[in-house]
């Protein structure tokens, strides 16, 4: 397996050759992620022609506005199945390179356990699939959350149709919503930057943790207390909306039979929402991770393999930035690395196609790859 550098067995020659076609398999990534933006425009018509389609129901019915809000929850629950549900699968960019790479890497029998080689990166990996494919769904969630805010203090207010206490508890919920998916789009927990700050909080704790048993118990409280918020955000998030549901059905004393029909177009709409807003910002966050592997590769791998093979000359050294390495097992992991993401798309029989960020599960599944770069962490950009 050395001329996939797998093993760490491979010539320098050889990872440069690898490096190159790798750049250039990206490259065709970003062309054909290209061909699917839209235009802003055509945002605003699909979301408008929804409103128009909605409104006359809104103005005619008045279980509408409730029937929404539960459909909104009701969504919540199931959004992960719904929207990453296709009806076709392909994969995304750089095929013929990727599926000769599939069929290489297909040979190797090694399963389960180059998984168990290395759990630190297999936690990295399954850290980034959630949190990153978690971005693209943020704009409609947040967007329908908002709706939900307006919908309720306008019931309450204008229509008199819920009480303080189930206002409260709906506009609780939609805020750790939007502040669950607010915090992964602004800390963007799978990125190298995002890496580089918890290593500086990790050092920064440890100097404290020195300084005492006053400096332990602050580093102690310090991380208590981003715990607990992180756990109350991530739970009423994802596990409250079931909840809060039966008790805003109950507190109303609606029941799902009798406004089926009002049901499905306000639960049909608000997946809508949600799914073109997400294969919108999914063209957005594969091109950009397709943008930084080229960086990586053109900018730091690529010049530091000329650099070793031109002689290694310690007064070079600085000019190649800070990722720069002069041990070459460290150079070939770093090349590693950046195959163990992919891109794969997922449509509903040719339309509203949506990419995602997924792990090469051949190279991730590899004893020798796992093997080869032990402890290190796989940021997706």
């Amino acid at each position: 397996m050395a001329k996939d550098c797998m093993d760490l067995e491979c010539s320098l020659e050889e990872l440069r050759t690898l490096v190159k076609g790798e750049i250039e398999a990206e490259r065709k990534s970003i062309i054909e992620f290209n061909r699917y933006t839209r235009s802003p425009w055509l945002t605003l018509v699909f979301i408008l022609a929804l409103f128009l389609i909605n409104l006359p129901v809104f103005l005619m019915y008045d279980k509408y506005l409730p029937i929404w809000i539960i459909s909104s929850f009701a969504l919540i629950m199931v959004v992960w199945f719904l929207v990453m549900l296709p009806t076709s699968t392909k994969e995304a960019g750089g095929t013929e390179k990727r599926d000769k790479e599939k069929k290489e890497n297909g040979k190797s029998k090694n399963g389960l356990s180059g998984l168990k080689e290395n759990k630190k990166t297999l936690f990295n990996v399954l850290w980034n699939i959630f949190f990153t494919n978690c971005q693209p769904l943020a704009p409609g969630i947040v967007i329908l959350q908002l709706m939900n805010i307006i919908l309720v203090l306008y019931g309450q207010f204008f229509m008199n149709i819920f009480t303080h206490v189930v206002a409260g508890v709906i506009i609780f919920q939609a805020v750790m919503i939007i502040a669950f998916y607010g915090g992964v789009v602004y800390f963007k927990p799978w990125t190298v930057s995002f890496l580089k700050k918890m290593i500086v909080l990790s050092k920064d704790s440890k100097g404290r943790w020195r300084e005492g048993w006053r400096g332990a118990l602050r580093v102690i409280l310090f991380f208590a207390a981003i715990a607990v918020g992180i756990a109350l955000v991530m739970i009423v998030a994802i596990l409250f909306p079931g909840l809060t549901l039966s008790n805003f059905i109950e507190a109303l004393g609606m029941n799902w039979e009798t406004n089926f029909l009002l049901f499905l177009l306000t639960l049909g709409t608000q997946f809508a929402i949600i799914r073109f807003l997400q294969g919108i910002a999914s063209v957005d966050m594969v091109s950009r991770v397709a943008e930084h592997k080229i960086e990586v590769l053109e900018e730091q791998v690529l010049p530091n393999i000329e650099w070793m093979m031109e002689g290694a000359d310690p007064a070079k050294f600085e000019a190649l930035g800070e990722d720069a390495t002069d041990d070459e097992i460290r150079l070939k992991q770093n090349y590693l690395i950046t195959k163990v993401w992919e891109y794969g798309k997922h449509d509903f029989f040719g339309i509203m196609p949506v990419f995602l960020i997924v792990p090469n599960t051949k190279l991730i599944m590899d004893k020798g790859f796992m093997a080869a770069v032990r402890g290190r962490a796989v940021p997706v950009s």
